[in-house]
């Protein structure tokens, strides 16, 4: 009897965590409404090579032809970023995804920092779209 409400319990907290991670948040709702590139910087703000990118990010930012490129901090320690995360496919940081002017993904790195160069390019491509 205690076995079976054990998985009873167990189930009924795996559904719970399910619909939470299925379930759009108000910024995932945000985000579909932009008209401008956007980068989504998953990533440890403790964590020294995601300080780096975080450094490069805002240097391209800083440039006229890029200003208008929303970047977005995820932090992966928060719980409520785990949906982002699992819909991502995040294990790893820093990780970085180039969502497009419709907001679809146009590029997800490998995790690890990216150059200023690689960076560019993709951008230079949503930015055309």
């Amino acid at each position: 009897m205690k076995k079976i409400f054990i998985i009873i319990a167990s189930l009924i907290l795996l559904g719970i965590f399910i619909f939470n991670i299925t379930k759009p948040s108000d910024s995932e709702t945000k985000v579909a409404t932009l008209s401008e590139p956007e980068i989504a910087f998953f990533w440890l703000p403790s964590g020294l090579p995601c300080q780096e990118q975080d450094k490069i990010l805002k240097e391209i930012t800083a440039q006229e032809k890029y200003k208008n490129v929303k970047i977005t901090h995820i932090d992966v320690t928060e719980s409520a970023n785990s949906s982002k995360m699992n819909k991502y496919g995040i294990r790893s940081v820093p990780n970085i995804i180039v969502l497009d002017k419709s907001q679809k993904v146009q590029k997800q790195f490998a995790p690890g920092i990216q150059s200023e160069s690689i960076l560019k390019n993709e951008l230079d491509i949503a930015l055309s779209k």
